[in-house]
């Protein structure tokens, strides 16, 4: 047997609930794109090896499922990854889930996404990316019980698909990984309490209405006070609002409803009503950062992550 995912990287828009002041913590806004992807292919006749990119942690996922399901799987696995690692597009999060779905029906072994993210320590602090891999589209994690682990509730919106976000990111740039990402959040205070009032309010009162209406305008705008106000939390860690920030003002220069930073980037993103004008801004921004910069226009994806099987 073959089988084949396909997964998509995901624009992280910010966390939300950050001090806990009810009891609760860690919400997250997210949406799946298109660009970058990658495909993780497991054959059960293959001869035993790891292809492709991350042999480690390709590794690590066979060792842990085969302890869970007490089966040692066998077989060839190959990675063809375009979505870098530690730049803000949620990578380590698919290469797993993609894996372990793949081997999963390979073994043919009933496992929900959720209960594979659960069992690979997924989502301690955010579970957008999980949600995004099993469903796509644009996802708003619910904070969850500062006492329960798992992946908690979440409201899911199909996002329009004539919008489209460039999306820039330097070549040999890098944000945090899950080591240096858990010793910042022990170190940072509670986010103040009406800050987070204010973060919460926007998303319900704001980001949610105007998706659901389509507002082009109304949403970036609201994105950019959202990712404005989450960027003053993380400014001492990250140097500022945004890691950035050049690349962040040129979007906006260029035309962008919107703008923002994907997780710790330095991937960032602008909102565009059209192709058209995306890729103009493609053109724009490129031109000012250099060759050392990916620029890129992408359009969403409303459906997760696409699972084939083969004889």
């Amino acid at each position: 047997m073959i089988v084949e995912v396909e997964a998509f990287a995901r624009l992280h828009m910010g966390l939300f609930e950050l001090g806990q002041h009810f009891g609760r913590r860690w919400g997250g806004v997210g949406v799946s794109i298109k660009q970058p992807s990658m495909r993780v292919t497991v054959n059960t006749e293959g001869s035993e090896k790891v292809e492709g990119v991350d042999v480690e942690e390709v590794e690590r996922v066979v060792t842990t499922l085969s302890r869970s399901f007490g089966r040692e799987f066998k077989g060839g696995i190959s990675v063809d990854s375009g979505i870098p690692v530690h730049r803000g597009f949620g990578s380590r999060t698919q290469l797993r889930l993609a894996l372990a779905t793949a081997i999963c029906k390979a073994m043919n072994v009933e496992c929900e996404v959720h209960s594979i993210a659960e069992i690979l320590g997924i989502g301690e602090v955010s579970s957008v990316g999980t949600h995004l891999f099993a469903y796509g589209g644009f996802v708003v994690q619910l904070p969850r019980q500062a006492n329960r682990t798992g992946l908690g509730s979440f409201i899911r919106l199909e996002f329009p698909e004539d919008w489209w976000f460039v999306v820039a990111y330097p070549v040999d740039g890098r944000g945090l990984d899950e080591h240096e990402e858990r010793r910042l959040f022990a170190a940072l205070s509670p986010q103040e309490p009406l800050t987070c009032m204010e973060i919460s309010h926007l998303i319900l009162g704001y980001l949610l209405p105007t998706l659901l209406e389509r507002d082009l305008t109304g949403f970036g705008e609201c994105l950019s006070i959202l990712q404005r106000l989450v960027g003053q939390y993380f400014a001492s860690a990250q140097g500022g609002v945004f890691r950035m920030a050049e690349a962040v003002q040129l979007l906006r220069m260029a035309g962008a409803k919107g703008v923002g930073q994907s997780s710790w980037g330095p991937a960032v993103y602008g909102l565009f009503g059209d192709r058209l004008e995306a890729e103009n801004a493609v053109s724009e921004v490129r031109k000012h950062l250099g060759d050392n910069w990916n620029v890129y226009a992408t359009t969403i994806v409303n459906h997760g992550a696409r699972v084939s099987v083969r004889p």
